[in-house]
């Protein structure tokens, strides 16, 4: 597992679902992230990447990942409202051409879910994704 991998779908969703005020306030904290980023690549094999990129959008929070390498990592990941549900655009293998594309999915404390293809890997298609959603 890479440190995105890690970060993405272990990391951040297990801290949100157990407590999503206070790990929602130090997101914010941007020594926060990078120490959350450093632990989530303590025990990868792979050399570290540069940590996410953090913006904010009302109530998202949006997560730009370091460009995936290898499905299912993600491009994005987006925190929507204070008892958060979490997506991500993920990288993905299309099953007929066997080609890159996208998925469109969210993490709950019960796991992953893949709610079927994603928008272009774009911050502006993501947010779009999102907003389509609420």
């Amino acid at each position: 597992m890479t440190q995105s991998y890690m970060f993405a779908f272990r990391v951040l969703p297990w801290l949100l679902f157990s407590d999503p005020a206070l790990t929602r306030q130090h997101l914010l904290q941007p020594k926060f992230l990078a120490r959350l980023w450093r632990h989530a690549g303590l025990h990868c094999q792979h050399p570290p990447s540069p940590a996410p990129q953090l913006e904010t959008f009302g109530d998202v929070i949006l997560l730009t990942m370091p460009a995936p390498k290898a499905p299912p990592e993600a491009y994005f990941l987006g925190i929507v409202g204070v008892e958060p549900e979490v997506y991500t655009l993920e990288l993905g293998s299309d099953p007929i051409t066997q080609g890159p594309c996208t998925y469109f999915c969210g993490c709950t404390a019960r796991g992953h879910n893949n709610y079927g293809p994603g928008s272009l890997p774009e911050a502006g298609a993501f947010l779009a994704a999102l907003a389509g959603i609420r």
